[in-house]
């Protein structure tokens, strides 16, 4: 006697046991991901080199930026004018000035030592206290009219995380719920920091100029 076929052959219905495909040798449909938990306290970051309209951005410990958002958190502040002519004073209005990543954050060693020092601040990236990234500010003056000096403050909100496989220090030691992090159970810490940064809009004499100079944006005086 034939024994029935084991799967359908030629398009015929199938008799017999049916046959299991061969297990996966690929990655899985849904991989293995590590669970997110919120830290009571992260990191701080740190504007350790300012440089021209250029800031480098440090932290702590070495974090993964998830995102980062800058508002005008604060209406600008008129500085003195009086370098003005009174007929472009009477003119002059505030700019539009905020924050953004630095795409092309000029600089060497003063800005951290070298490339790392000049890459954008943008979600992925990481850094810690030896590398950097860099923001700068958004200037766009109201032409023709004369921008006004003033200063002009910006929040920027990050969203922080890092890698924990124990709970020695920094915002793994702090991971809320009593979560105790191992190497064979990591866990990805997140949390929120806030900084203020501030830049100002000088007034360059410019006698060849419509307005005999105009306004720039630059590092705040004393900063």
């Amino acid at each position: 006697m034939t024994p029935a076929p084991l799967g359908p052959t030629s398009g015929q219905p199938s008799y017999g046991a049916e046959v299991s495909p061969p297990p996966s040798v690929g990655p899985s449909a849904q991989p293995w991901t590590t669970p997110r938990v919120p830290s009571l306290s992260g990191s701080r970051l740190d504007n350790r080199t300012p440089n021209g309209t250029c800031l480098v951005i440090w932290a702590a410990d070495s974090v993964r930026i998830e995102n980062v958002h800058f508002r005008t958190s604060y209406p600008p502040v008129a500085r003195d004018a009086s370098e003005l002519d009174a007929e472009v004073r009477q003119r002059a209005k505030f700019a539009t000035v905020n924050y953004r990543a630095a795409p092309q954050c000029t600089g060497g060693a003063e800005l951290g030592g070298g490339p790392q020092g000049r890459q954008p601040c943008a979600p992925g990236r990481i850094i810690d206290s030896r590398a950097g990234c860099a923001v700068e500010p958004d200037f766009t003056a109201g032409d023709p009219q004369p921008a006004l000096p003033a200063r002009y403050t910006t929040t920027i909100t990050w969203s922080l995380s890092k890698g924990c496989t124990d709970a020695a220090s920094g915002p793994c030691a702090r991971l809320q719920g009593g979560v105790q992090p191992s190497s064979g159970r990591p866990v990805r810490a997140f949390w929120q920091v806030t900084t203020t940064v501030a830049s100002c809009v000088l007034w360059i004499d410019y006698p060849e100029g419509v307005n005999r100079g105009e306004g720039v944006v630059a590092q705040c005086p004393g900063s």
